[in-house]
């Protein structure tokens, strides 16, 4: 008769847990030494690895309604955001209109009549008074569609709804005479010796972004002079004589846009899209174009002195009768077949003898 021994058995058991904790031990000896999330992990790792497939499943069919909660949740914010931007473009609407009828915003000096000198002086002064506001509120309403959450429309992949609001109120500002102009006969003929001057000025307004609806609108004239206009959608406009004068337009698209006599001076068009831009006699002296695609873009008879062209694409652009004196080209820059580069200034990077700095040595040619 066979007698086994029982505490035996045991100790064996409990040697084989021992020397399985001691395998533990030994695989992840810092082991007693983790954090909270060191074990947390480790609780998650042991929980997926004892459940079956079906758990699993339900695990992942469970994590996949507050996923769908939290995307309802952006839309119905989204929604939320654009019926916002859609009031602050009525109210700031009626606070112009307002300006424009009672106030006489849009009558000029010109065309007041009057019949003593008090009563001259006291609508010189209600203009006057009414072109503060009329800063005020437009500077006020750019402000609040910057702020107004833009990264909602980007992680849901929807165009800026900023963007064209802002160019909703630069059209209102346009055809209210407020921002310049230039009058066209019937036969669509500018008069650019009657091109009216801005009443209001743009340039501490945050305007960057902002897209022109669609089809090709004419803003003949217009003064977005020092206005911050990187990154907008500007393709395909007419903007013939418009004075952009000190603008910044880095990376904005400016594709087939007509910009023929506009005054650039100063401007930032650096990486932006010109391609097949007209710039016909524009006046681009000191203007940085580092970068940007001017292909096939025309500039006859531009004024490009001293602009910055280093990196820029000119291929098949049209230089006939342009001014490049003094203007800045480097290795990178595409130049069109047979351009004649007398008195443009080639650009090298090269270090600084007295800092070992990087400086921008340029030699005319």
């Amino acid at each position: 008769m066979a007698i086994i021994d029982i505490d035996l058995l045991s100790d064996d058991d409990d040697d084989d847990q021992v020397n399985d904790q001691k395998a533990e031990h030994v695989a992840s000896p810092s082991g007693s030494k983790k954090g909270f999330i060191g074990k947390s992990w480790d609780w998650f790792c042991a929980g997926i690895r004892k459940e079956s497939s079906f758990s699993w499943l339900k695990f992942m069919a469970s994590a996949a309604v507050p996923i769908s909660v939290t995307f309802l949740t952006l839309q119905q914010m989204d929604a939320a955001s654009n019926q916002q931007r859609h009031e602050i473009m009525s109210t700031y609407l009626e606070e112009m209109k307002d300006l424009l009828v009672d106030k006489g915003l849009r009558l000029s000096d010109s065309n007041e009549v009057s019949s003593t000198d008090a009563e001259a002086k006291a609508k010189a002064e209600q203009r006057a008074e009414a072109k503060r506001m009329a800063e005020a509120i437009n500077l006020n309403a750019a402000s609040q569609l910057y702020e107004n959450q833009p990264w909602l429309s980007k992680l849901l992949g929807q165009p800026n709804p900023n963007g064209e609001h802002k160019g909703k109120l630069i059209k209102f500002l346009y055809q209210a005479d407020l921002i310049g102009g230039c009058p066209v006969n019937q036969k669509l003929e500018v008069d650019k010796a009657k091109c009216k001057p801005a009443e209001l000025k743009l340039s501490t307004i945050k305007l960057n972004e902002m897209i022109m609806e669609r089809p090709i609108i004419r803003l003949i004239g217009i003064d977005l002079s020092g206005a911050d206009l990187s990154n907008s959608k500007l393709s395909e406009l007419n903007l013939d004589a418009a004075n952009l004068q000190s603008a910044t337009l880095t990376e904005a698209d400016l594709s087939k846009t007509v910009l023929t006599d506009a005054k650039m001076q100063a401007t930032v068009l650096r990486k932006a899209d010109l391609t097949e831009a007209l710039l016909i006699r524009a006046k681009l002296q000191v203007a940085n174009l580092s970068e940007a695609n001017l292909a096939g873009a025309n500039f006859k008879e531009a004024d490009l002195q001293y602009a910055d062209l280093q990196g820029a694409n000119l291929q098949g652009a049209n230089l006939q009768g342009a001014i490049l004196k003094g203007a800045k080209y480097n290795q990178k820059t595409v130049l069109p077949e047979g351009i004649d580069k007398k008195g443009m200034l080639l650009c090298t990077m090269g270090k600084d003898k007295t800092s070992d700095r990087l400086r921008e040595y340029c030699e005319v040619n």
